[in-house]
């Protein structure tokens, strides 16, 4: 069975609600016209099973609510929502709490939604965790000669180990080591030699910054997952979200890992060739409830789960902006949220053509990022993105107190 999940809606171009009010067969003026209003705010429901619909609009009677019920054929693999609701935050607390009794599944998941707030720790294994009252900093470090940054590659152990230590240095509470390219078009690499490229790496990395210095393994591939953990990694970084490997959330479940799960359209070698959306952020949300319902399943703990929305695979290039200014509406989840937009292409919508040139770029998107939600940010240049997060962190502090 599916869970019931709720998205409060942040700020959506005119052309997304012309597609929510399309997917519940309603007006888009009317929609837009509650959405405009001072103090309106929007939400949409994810119940595929259809269990709470009928027990919603009893609740929502007499509130000051508008409530838009969808389609009879949304099913588990659609991203429209079972039903939209427009009203202010009081009348949808007092909504929530009406469905306290009666429907505890789907009242939660509205005040959660209309909370938004960021778990304050992340479960990595070993009985550690990590502490998320301030974003962390995840350093990107690649061991294939052909990823997209120059700046990020390193050829063996010794200068791995040397690059490593600066970034924790430079403030970097994760590293995170990749043996394969994902960028755009990216060949794949056998595992052997995915293998053979980290986990000497991962094995040098941990010994010399100590076993409570988190590392992470960038890999969709179970083989490659577990050598990595067996050699002293706690995270594994799955850009497949455990679909481009049937063994993946098993191997995470059974060492206890910390896990993060990205949204991706098919494969690094395809992705780009498929980047509409009648829903971008729909979609996206839709993909994590799934996701975390096979995690759940695999006997992945929930608090062991980050989200990771995939800027640069399979999306179109304004589509990443808005993943990142909306990063918010993912926090109904409950899960923290990680950004990885680092020196990436879709910063040549802003004349940022090349790799070396996107510095400045790349600290703008971890700022907007962090005021939106996000609990680590996963960059090639620790130092600088540390001082930006951090200060990004007191205006985010600021605008939640």
């Amino acid at each position: 069975m599916s869970r019931i999940t709720v998205r409060l809606l942040h700020c959506p171009p005119e052309e997304n609600i012309d597609t929510l009010a399309h997917a519940v067969g309603e007006s888009d003026g009317v929609l837009k016209a509650r959405f405009a209003g001072e103090g309106e705010q929007l939400l949409a429901v994810y119940d595929t099973d259809g269990k709470y619909l009928s027990v919603l609009a009893k609740a929502a009677a007499g509130q000051g609510l508008l409530l838009f019920a969808g389609p009879d054929d949304v099913c588990a693999d659609d991203w429209r929502p079972s039903a939209m609701i427009a009203g202010r935050k009081s009348s949808l607390k007092r909504l929530a709490g009406s469905l306290a009794e009666t429907a505890g599944e789907l009242s939660a998941a509205i005040d959660r939604a209309l909370e938004a707030r960021s778990p304050r720790s992340w479960e990595i294994g070993g009985g550690r965790r990590l502490d998320l009252t301030r974003p962390l900093i995840m350093g990107v470090l690649n061991l294939s000669p052909d990823s997209f940054y120059s700046g990020s590659r390193v050829a063996d152990t010794a200068p791995a180990v040397r690059r490593a230590v600066e970034m924790a240095s430079a403030g970097a509470d994760i590293i995170d080591f990749g043996g394969e390219s994902t960028r755009p078009g990216a060949a794949p690499v056998d595992g052997e030699e995915e293998v053979r490229r980290v986990v000497p790496v991962v094995e040098a990395v941990a010994g010399e910054l100590g076993e409570s210095f988190p590392v992470s393994v960038d890999s969709y591939k179970a083989e490659t997952a577990a050598a990595a953990l067996d050699a002293g990694a706690s995270i594994v970084n799955d850009i497949g979200a455990g679909l481009l490997d049937g063994g993946m959330l098993e191997t995470v479940a059974r060492a206890g890992a910390g896990y993060v799960m990205m949204h991706m359209r098919g494969k690094p070698r395809t992705m780009q060739q498929d980047t509409g959306y009648d829903d971008l952020l729909g979609e996206v949300h839709c993909f994590f409830s799934r996701g975390l319902d096979r995690c759940e399943a695999a006997g992945i703990g929930l608090e062991q789960v980050v989200l990771d929305p995939g800027i640069g695979f399979g999306k179109p290039p304004a589509g990443n902006y808005e993943l990142i200014l909306r990063l918010g509406e993912f926090l109904s989840l409950g899960r923290p949220l990680l950004i990885g937009a680092s020196r990436k292409s879709f910063l040549k919508l802003a004349g940022q053509d090349e790799a070396e040139a996107r510095l400045e770029g790349s600290l703008a998107a971890c700022t907007v990022a962090v005021l939106a939600g996000a609990g680590i940010i996963r960059v090639h240049d620790v130092g600088p993105a540390r001082r930006a997060v951090d200060a990004a962190s007191v205006f985010a502090g600021l605008s939640r107190a």
